[in-house]
C-alpha cells in the first residue's frame, strides 16, 4: 500500500516510491536523502504531527507534516503504535 509519509506512525518503515513537490524542493528532498527506492523510518512525532522525524540513509531530519505529505512510500513494517 502506498501512503504520504505523514501517515507513519513512530515505528514505521516504508520505501520511497515518488516526491509530489515543486522541483525545487524536490531537488531539496533528494539532497537530503528522500530518494526513490531508499528505506525511511517514522523515528517520532512531536504533538499534533505538525513536525516529525524520519531517518533515511543513516541521518534524522525533521519535516513539517506539509512536506512530508508530498512524499510517498510502500509500507514496509508497520510498528503498531498509534499516528
Amino acid at each position: 500500500m502506498v501512503i504520504p509519509l505523514s501517515h507513519t506512525a513512530s515505528g514505521d518503515q516504508g520505501r520511497i516510491v515518488w516526491i509530489a513537490s515543486d522541483p525545487r524542493q524536490k531537488h531539496r528532498l533528494m539532497n537530503q536523502g528522500f530518494l526513490p527506492e531508499e528505506t525511511v523510518t517514522c523515528e517520532w512525532k512531536l504533538p499534533k504531527g505538525l513536525l516529525c522525524f524520519y531517518r533515511v540513509g543513516g541521518t534524522t531530519i525533521a519535516l513539517r507534516r506539509k512536506t512530508a505529505n508530498e512524499i510517498f512510500v510502500e509500507l514496509l513494517k508497520k510498528s503498531g503504535l498509534p499516528h
